[in-house]
């Protein structure tokens, strides 16, 4: 049995993290097994990923006597603030990596790498560096990638080596074509499209099919060019469903990260509406019941991609508040376009924008919910092909 390592994971309060990992390891079924590296391990013990992973070892915990260890202590010192201390964080697996498949499961951390982040390029870059030292080959699992990533050299030769590169959606996949990154690169879907439901209970004003799900992400206020416009927004938007609609509304957080807590802006949203008896919060709960949750809305407003990934497999017609290539790539794979399925924050500037194109989402409901039903048999070849392309690379030790 083949050891599968999936790290840059950063745990499971971000529960796009947390789908990764639970539909990666039902993909990866009882053929492998499954070591988690996370860099918060008491959170995903709260949603019992150590239940379905073999070993969850923390990357930040350090034997301070390995040669690791004293390299990153050398280099952090002497050398570079940046240094990487995840080669130190290893010594719990060294005997596992000879042979392993490595998976880098943080596909997402491709969309942030700029100027502003050096750790994160060295986190990236390091890690990859030393499975491969260590004998593993290495897989870039279901990632996207901004061009701007690909400016950087160190990077993109970095990126050159993986053994398999599984991109998400052909927006990314164009980017890393124009950098002539193309051995080794299968187009795939998000693994959390397969993600599974489990149902759990929903408020008492929850109407199923008739209840429209709402996502705000802190990252998309940071993303706005004018102060103030995205919560304009949003208010303009639930003010017309209040006032022009039947449905009631449901403020459904996906991350939960301290200082990038999805129910702070969400809560200031139930607190300025919740009188009129048409809006609910639904407490935080694993991805699975999320999901579930998602999928008995009618319509889905979200920041969160893999809150919008619920929505979509889900069937569930969906506006997206975007603030990177990977809403924008999805979105076009599943329906040619992006245009009015993805609007900006960046592209806000005035107060109808998200209103103007949630009413296109309604007017076109049937068309989108035909659509998504066709599409969802393509994304399951696409990702039976990458698992595929997984399996072959396991074989070749």
């Amino acid at each position: 049995m083949k050891d599968v390592i999936m790290y840059a994971h950063s745990g499971s309060e971000n529960h796009g993290c947390e789908a990764i990992v639970r539909s990666t390891c039902k993909m990866l079924n009882d053929n492998y097994k499954t070591i988690l590296l996370s860099s918060a391990v008491k959170a995903d013990k709260k949603y019992h990923i150590d239940h379905i992973c073999d070993k969850l070892i923390s990357v930040k915990e350090y034997k301070k006597t390995t040669v690791e260890y004293l390299k990153y202590a050398f280099k952090y010192r002497f050398k570079s603030k940046y240094a990487s201390p995840f080669p130190a964080a290893c010594w719990k697996i060294k005997k596992d990596i000879k042979n392993s498949i490595a998976l880098s499961i943080g596909g997402d951390n491709y969309c942030y790498v700029n100027a502003n982040m050096d750790w994160l390029l060295e986190e990236l870059i390091e890690s990859h560096q030393y499975f491969r030292k260590k004998g593993a080959k290495t897989v870039l699992w279901g990632c996207s990638i901004e061009e701007e990533t690909l400016k950087n050299k160190r990077l993109r030769e970095d990126i050159k080596k993986f053994d398999l590169i599984t991109v998400r959606e052909t927006l990314s996949q164009s980017n890393l074509e124009k950098y002539g990154i193309t051995d080794n690169v299968v187009l795939t879907c998000d693994s959390a499209f397969f993600l599974d439901k489990k149902e759990t209970k929903l408020p008492k004003l929850f109407i199923e099919g008739n209840t429209v799900g709402i996502n705000v992400s802190p990252m998309v206020l940071d993303n706005e060019k004018k102060s103030g416009i995205v919560m304009e927004n949003y208010c303009k938007l639930i003010d017309y469903i209040i006032d022009n609609t039947n449905m009631n509304i449901a403020f459904i957080p996906h991350v939960i990260w301290q200082g990038n807590d999805d129910r702070i802006v969400l809560e200031v949203l139930y607190e300025k509406y919740k009188t009129t008896d048409r809006v609910m919060k639904i407490d935080d709960c694993n991805c699975e019941e999320l999901k579930w949750i998602i999928s008995k809305c009618r319509f889905f407003i979200g920041a969160r991609t893999h809150a919008t990934i619920a929505a979509y497999s889900s069937f569930v017609p969906t506006l997206v508040a975007g603030y990177s290539i990977k809403s924008k790539g999805i979105a076009m794979d599943l329906f040619g376009t992006y245009k009015n399925y993805v609007v900006s924050a960046s592209s806000l500037d005035n107060d109808e924008r998200l209103l103007n194109a949630f009413q296109w989402i309604m007017k076109n409901e049937h068309k989108i919910v035909r659509d998504l039903r066709e599409a969802m048999p393509v994304y399951g070849e696409r990702f039976q092909n990458a698992l595929h392309k997984l399996i072959t690379l396991s074989k070749h030790y």
